[in-house]
């Protein structure tokens, strides 16, 4: 039996969408989450996102820095060395569900779009 971590973050667009279309549709960002601890401290957390297919096409249209976002899909932790030799962790997230909840300049928080990759099951990781 396989087994994969899944979650669901909710956040908002850190870096600009990188698109790779062709074949295989893919975009990339960076997700920032907030958390709040004691007192109202507030602390970020950064995830690395894949989409594919008709999520990536979403994110493409409807979705920038800056926009507020949903993401499921499983997660994997992995860890590397940086330029100054000190090791790291990145969490990357493939999106097989996404959902844009506002934009950069919005005031509502009704959903704009939403997406479910209906061929991505709890195993699907291209990496």
């Amino acid at each position: 039996m396989m087994t994969t971590a899944q979650v669901f973050l909710v956040g908002r667009i850190g870096t600009a969408i990188e698109r790779h279309d062709g074949d295989h549709p893919r975009a990339t960002f960076r997700l920032a989450v907030d958390s709040f601890v004691r007192k109202g401290e507030r602390v970020t957390s950064w995830y690395n996102v894949t989409a594919f297919g008709g999520t990536a096409d979403l994110l493409g249209r409807h979705a920038a820095k800056g926009a507020g976002v949903w993401v499921v899909g499983p997660i994997r932790l992995r860890d590397y060395t940086d330029r100054d030799g000190h090791t790291r962790t990145s969490a990357d997230v493939v999106a097989n569900q996404v959902g844009v909840v506002t934009d950069r300049n919005a005031d509502s928080a009704q959903p704009r779009a939403t997406w479910e990759d209906p061929e991505a099951g709890p195993g699907d990781m291209p990496f």
